[in-house]
């Protein structure tokens, strides 16, 4: 497995880093759904310091992948026409940002409200601005529009990956999956029953049945010999 980029697929650490951040991203979604539903007590409290703490993972690690991807080598662009790679450059432009201003605001948030954030309790952060009602409030709005503006343009990111893939039928897909090794597995699987059905088998009654295995014609011929009679059936 590769850690780095190359010109054909992206590296394990790249693809690492998006599927962690995705994954991070609808949980953070879902704990806001949760903390919303809470009444004011210390279960709140509790959901919405974890909320805090993976949003700064999320912004740690956005650092780490705009750092990794600026020292190695981009995958190539699929064929298109101009405007397609427009639409992915400003896509990409636009999910790099959401990602570091996500975070922000949410801390600044909190530090308007002189609420405390910490990662997981192991290392309190410093206010970002003054504590201010109206600070407060402009944060808390603005966290809400990019949480909508991120949903909207990860659906798009989403929508034109599946394009790529069921309509373009292009690799633009599968070089972020960690699906390679399993299809090799599966490949090796198959290759393996091939040879199974083409070896002989002693057929009910003692005689010998020849399995022969036409992966182009999608058939399958059984040959039964016995006392010299020959019958082939498709």
């Amino acid at each position: 497995m590769a850690w780095r980029n190359t010109s054909e697929r992206w590296g394990a650490l790249a693809r690492f880093f998006h599927w962690a951040i995705v994954l991070m991203l609808i949980g953070q979604f879902i704990m806001a759904e949760l903390a919303e539903d809470l009444p004011l007590g210390m279960e709140k409290i509790a959901l919405l310091a974890r909320h805090k703490s993976v949003g700064i993972t999320i912004l740690l690690l956005a650092v780490l992948r705009l750092g990794w991807r600026a020292l190695n080598p981009t995958p190539r662009a699929p064929a298109g026409a101009p405007w397609e790679h427009a639409l992915a450059r400003g896509a990409h432009v636009a999910l790099y940002g959401l990602l570091f201003a996500m975070p922000l605001s949410g801390w600044m948030m909190s530090s308007a409200k002189n609420y405390p954030v910490s990662w997981f309790n192991l290392l309190p952060l410093p206010n970002l601005v003054p504590v201010s009602e109206s600070i407060y409030e402009f944060m808390h709005e603005t966290h809400e529009v990019l949480a909508t503006t991120l949903i909207i343009v990860a659906a798009a990111h989403v929508l034109g990956a599946l394009r790529h893939h069921f309509i373009k039928r292009d690799d633009v897909l599968k070089r972020m999956l960690w699906a390679a090794t399993g299809a090799s597995l599966l490949l090796g699987a198959s290759a393996a029953q091939t040879e199974a059905a083409t070896a002989p088998a002693a057929g009910p009654t003692g005689a010998t049945q020849t399995w022969r295995f036409q992966p182009t014609g999608s058939t399958l011929t059984f040959v039964f010999e016995q006392a010299g009679d020959r019958k082939s059936v498709v």
